[in-house]
Formats: C-alpha cells, sequence, structure tokens
C-alpha cells in the first residue's frame, strides 16, 4: 500500500498544476483504491469479467495490444494495466 502512495502522491500533487482529463482522474483515483494492483489475474478471472467465452478470452490474450503474459502454460495479466487497457477500450 505504501507502494501506491508514492506513485500516486506526485500525481494528486500535480494535479493543482496540471489540467488532467476526467478519465486521468479516474485512472488515478482508482488505482488509489485497489489493495494490490500488482497482482496477477488469469483467463478465467478476465472470462468473468468480460463475460466472454473461454475461447474468446485466448483470443483476447493473443491480442498485440492486450498486456498478457504467458508464464508456463498460463496465461496472465497484471490487474493494473488489465485495467488500463479495458477502460481505454471503453471510449
Amino acid at each position: 500500500m505504501e507502494e501506491i502512495k508514492n506513485i500516486t502522491e506526485p500525481m494528486i500533487k500535480e494535479i493543482s498544476n496540471k489540467k488532467y482529463t476526467k478519465t486521468e482522474i479516474l485512472l488515478i483515483e482508482s488505482i488509489r483504491r485497489i489493495k494490490n494492483p500488482f497482482r496477477m489475474i488469469s483467463v478465467n478471472d478476465v472470462m468473468r469479467d468480460l463475460k466472454i467465452s473461454e475461447s474468446a478470452v485466448y483470443k483476447t490474450f493473443s491480442r498485440k495490444d492486450f498486456p498478457a503474459i504467458k508464464v508456463g502454460k498460463k496465461h496472465q495479466v497484471m490487474l493494473l494495466p488489465y485495467l488500463i487497457w479495458k477502460m481505454e477500450r471503453k471510449d
């Protein structure tokens, strides 16, 4: 949790000096609320979150713009890059 504060505190201080978009402010606030934004999530987690089939998730994991990694035979993605990826596609 201390790491997150160290990362976000300078950003919060800059908000008064710079104009951030609503998306950037939302992202900063979301990061602060997540317990562990660096934890890895699995194919099943993504499948439940996006409400898509397993084969569709594997296609998503193979996309070049998707921030996934493969550890052995397991596909995983870090929570924070996944949320950023998901937010960028929401528009």
